[in-house]
């Protein structure tokens, strides 16, 4: 059975749409991206014209992971060609979630960002995520859409996992790529966007793109999935902006305190 390469969310943002709706239970939101893990035993060869050999897909993977295990930011943006449209993620930030912002898109069920600032995390959602995938009232849903909300202590917990570090594991990490994956594909030299890089191919459909200078940054990560083709974009490598704060989160009800009603107010206790 091949290996899969995943970036699985443990859906930030619908984890903190049933904590928000009082919801009992909470989906997840995966996005599953590639169905081999690529790698490669192809033995290097120089060319007859002296170019430098191509390395083995075991040694581009370690590359990348050292490399990425060693940043300090990053940006990832991830698509799954779906039949009722595109599936997104898109995460900036630093590595470890200290510092970042998650953006989340469903064809159907709208669109969430998550984003984290100083041990916080607040979160804004149109009307569709919040009516579609929070399951509010669609009164509230209209109140409360596209503003910030102040995210309940016991779901921030729960999204604290929800890192670049842990997605870039999960796609690369020897926990979803084992040696024996590495044995079974080949590397090739490739382009993206004008910039060289390896390319390692499964053969059985799924690729990586790891820069070919000294950096090794992980760049690409796609392939088939059971719900359409998906595709993980890696860029903008320690060179993100910090993320600040926004101005005047709400607290809504039930979300760490305060009554029952509909009625909103900022953190600093200011009705909305």
């Amino acid at each position: 059975m091949r290996p899969v390469i995943r970036l699985t969310f443990a859906a930030g943002s619908l984890l903190l749409a049933g904590s928000l709706a009082g919801c009992g239970s909470t989906p997840a939101v995966s996005v599953t991206s590639g169905s081999a893990a690529p790698g490669s035993a192809a033995p290097s060869s120089a060319s007859a014209t002296g170019q430098s050999t191509v390395p083995t897909a075991k040694t581009v993977v370690e590359q990348a992971r050292t490399s990425s295990a060693a940043a300090k930011s990053a940006h990832l943006h991830a698509v799954i060609a779906v039949e009722a449209g595109d599936e997104t993620i898109d995460l900036k930030g630093t590595m470890d979630g200290t510092n970042q912002e998650l953006t989340v898109t469903y064809p159907d069920e709208g669109t969430a960002t998550i984003r984290t600032v100083d041990d916080k995390r607040y979160m804004k959602g149109d009307s569709t995520f919040w009516r579609m995938a929070a399951g509010v009232g669609p009164a509230t849903a209209t109140q409360i859409a596209d503003k910030w909300v102040v995210t309940p202590p016991q779901t921030a917990q729960r999204m604290s996992k929800l890192t670049l570090r842990s997605f870039i594991d999960e796609l690369i990490g020897p926990q979803t790529i084992s040696d024996s994956d590495l044995e079974q594909a080949t590397t090739s030299r490739a382009s993206k966007s004008g910039t060289p890089v390896w390319l390692v191919d499964s053969g059985e459909g799924d690729t990586l793109k790891v820069s070919a200078d000294s950096s090794h940054n992980l760049l690409e990560a796609a392939g088939p999935t059971d719900e359409g083709d998906g595709t993980a974009t890696i860029d903008g490598w320690n060179a993100q902006s910090r993320i600040t704060a926004p101005p005047n989160p709400i607290r809504l009800p039930g979300s760490g305190g305060g009554g029952g009603s509909t009625d909103t107010s900022t953190e600093d206790g200011r009705t909305t």
